[in-house]
């Protein structure tokens, strides 16, 4: 038995140019999806977390002086 669900144009756009670029079928690119989520849960170490979440390796960097400036200064 199958299941449909909408989305918008726009979404469903998006998701057909992100499949394209990966040269897949929007159907494919979220049953991967979906697989990833059910099967993989995962913990991330900082930086891989940051980058996650779409940080740039300038804002890491940054992020990590402030934490030695911060912690420096709280063991003062």
């Amino acid at each position: 038995m199958g299941h449909t669900f909408t989305i918008s144009d726009e979404r469903y756009q998006q998701l057909e140019h992100i499949a394209a670029g990966l040269g897949t079928t929007p159907e494919q690119l979220f049953a991967a999806w979906l697989e990833e989520m059910v099967h993989e849960p995962r913990a991330y170490e900082t930086d891989e977390w940051f980058r996650h979440l779409g940080m740039s390796e300038d804002e890491i960097e940054e992020s990590k002086r402030l934490a030695k400036e911060l912690h420096s200064a709280d063991a003062r």
